[in-house]
């Protein structure tokens, strides 16, 4: 008799690409995964496996019982996730976010999302953008909220949010009763994050202006951004967040400019082909905690509802 303990084992094997990798995800050991697909094979009678290879390579017949088992391990996780009550839901859900969601919403929503779904095993990885969705196409992540420019079509991209940004400087290296053209700002050393979203924003923002600085100064992170412009290093384009009395506060002062910097716009991105229901619950919980006005807001408060 074929168990989903069996297919599971299969497919992610095949997704994964090792039976250590599969035991490392489905938290067993290597040699209980190993014995799931002996047991699969003397089921049918084939080989699953070609085991003259040294990785795990799928026979034809492997190749055609993967794609058969993707199949049903989805519909049996879509059947237990429409039929289930909520707190009842079982199951892994690997989320990534970047830095300024760590830094703003993303404690909320984790609070929000266990309230709805106690029994949902919740795992958070936070990165950059890039190596976000380098995961999302590697079967490492379920979704990510980056911000907007992907164009792969095997992801559904849903908007969920937008970030505001602004010019920023230690308190008195730009004259601050007057609003500033951007060649003004390009007198100064500019700070900036080597990712996607800093050179979508800052980087054509500049060049829309007609600049073109060769003193651009690569911080690795928004902590060093903060440290380095309160330093009085050079100006910066951040996200207003950070200018929060609880965070930077007085130690960093907003430039008034007359090009300002557009906002970033924010997607929960996850595989197109994933139509499981409690995907779209948590993209629904995104769209009201995604909320990057205030730096590390606390979880919503739990109403006793006697």
């Amino acid at each position: 008799m074929v168990t989903f303990k069996q297919l599971e084992a299969l497919y992610w094997i095949g997704t994964l690409g090792s039976f250590e990798a599969a035991a490392q995800h489905l938290d067993t050991t290597q040699s209980a995964i190993s014995k799931r697909i002996q047991e699969l094979e003397a089921s049918f009678g084939v080989s699953v496996f070609d085991r003259s290879r040294r990785a795990a390579h799928l026979t034809p017949k492997g190749v055609e019982m993967l794609e058969l088992a993707a199949g049903l391990l989805e519909q049996r996780t879509r059947f237990a996730e429409r039929f289930s009550a909520p707190d009842l839901i079982e199951r892994r859900l690997r989320i990534g976010a970047t830095e300024a969601s760590a830094m703003t919403w993303l404690g909320r929503f984790v609070g929000s999302l266990h309230q709805a779904f106690p029994k949902v095993s919740l795992e958070i990885v936070v990165d950059s953008a890039t190596a976000l969705t380098q995961k999302l196409a590697e079967s490492q992540l379920d979704l990510a909220v980056v911000p907007d420019g992907l164009t792969d079509p095997r992801f559904q991209a849903v908007p969920v949010g937008s970030s505001q940004w602004c010019w920023g400087c230690a308190p008195g290296l730009v004259e601050a009763d007057r609003k500033h053209h951007l060649k003004d700002l390009a007198e100064h050393a500019i700070l900036l994050r080597p990712d996607s979203a800093s050179e979508m924003l800052v980087g054509t923002t500049l060049r829309s202006a007609g600049l073109a600085t060769t003193r651009i100064i690569a911080v690795p992170d928004f902590l060093s951004l903060v440290s380095l412009t309160v330093g009085g290093l050079g100006v910066a384009a951040m996200p207003t967040f950070l200018f929060d009395q609880g965070f930077a506060g007085a130690a960093l002062a907003r430039i008034d400019t007359v090009e300002p910097v557009p906002d970033l716009q924010y997607l929960a991105v996850f595989p197109a082909a994933d139509t499981s229901p409690i995907l779209a619950s948590v993209v629904t919980l995104l769209k009201q905690t995604c909320d990057f006005s205030k730096a590390y807001q606390p979880r919503d408060e739990v109403v006793d509802p006697s």
